[in-house]
C-alpha cells in the first residue's frame, strides 16, 4: 500500500530548491517517474533527490502571475496578482457603483483564476470565477445598454425641443 509524501520532505524538497542558485531557481521538485507498489516514485530537485512511495500526488504550476502585460493599466499588488471587487482601491475606482465581483480596477475588465487577488489557486475554483464572471460581464453589458439608452433618449429630446 502507497503512502503519501510526507510534508517533511516536501518541505525539505521546497527548501532546498529556494536556497539553490539563480540558475536553478526555476526549478522546484520534478517526478522523474512514477512507480509501483514494489518501485516507488522518483522525486528530483535541484540539490537532492529521493524516492517515496505515495498514494497521491499534487501537481501545482501557475503560482507566478504572468500579467506584466496589464502594469499600468488595472490595479495590482507587489507579486503581479490582479485587484478585483472589494480589492480594487476604490480611490482610483472611476464611476459610481462599486467594482463586481470578478471586475478589475477598469470596469468592463473582468479576472478570474490563478491571476485574481485572493483565489484559491485551484482549477475547480477558477471554473466557478468563470461562472460567476460571466453573470457579471451579463450585468456589465445590460448597464452599458441602459446607459446608452438612456443617452439616446437624451439627444432625441433635445433634438425634439
Amino acid at each position: 500500500m502507497r503512502t503519501a509524501i510526507p510534508l517533511t520532505m516536501l518541505a525539505t524538497a521546497l527548501a532546498c530548491s529556494l536556497a539553490a542558485t539563480a540558475a536553478q531557481a526555476r526549478a522546484r521538485v520534478f517526478v522523474a517517474s512514477y512507480g509501483s507498489d514494489s518501485n516507488p516514485c522518483t522525486f528530483l530537485s535541484p540539490c537532492r533527490n529521493f524516492q517515496q512511495a505515495a498514494t497521491f500526488l499534487f501537481v501545482l504550476i501557475g503560482a507566478t502571475p504572468h500579467t506584466d502585460w496589464l502594469a499600468g493599466i488595472t490595479q495590482r499588488d507587489t507579486k503581479g496578482f490582479i485587484a478585483t471587487g472589494r480589492d480594487v482601491d476604490l480611490g482610483a475606482w472611476p464611476i459610481l457603483r462599486k467594482p463586481m465581483s470578478f471586475e478589475t480596477s477598469v470596469p468592463g475588465l473582468f479576472a478570474i483564476g490563478d491571476v485574481r487577488l485572493g483565489s484559491t489557486k485551484r482549477v475547480a475554483s477558477a471554473v466557478g470565477e468563470g461562472a460567476g464572471a460571466v453573470e457579471n460581464i451579463h450585468r456589465y453589458l445590460n448597464e452599458a445598454d441602459q446607459s446608452i439608452a438612456e443617452e439616446e433618449g437624451r439627444l432625441l429630446a433635445a433634438r425634439a425641443a
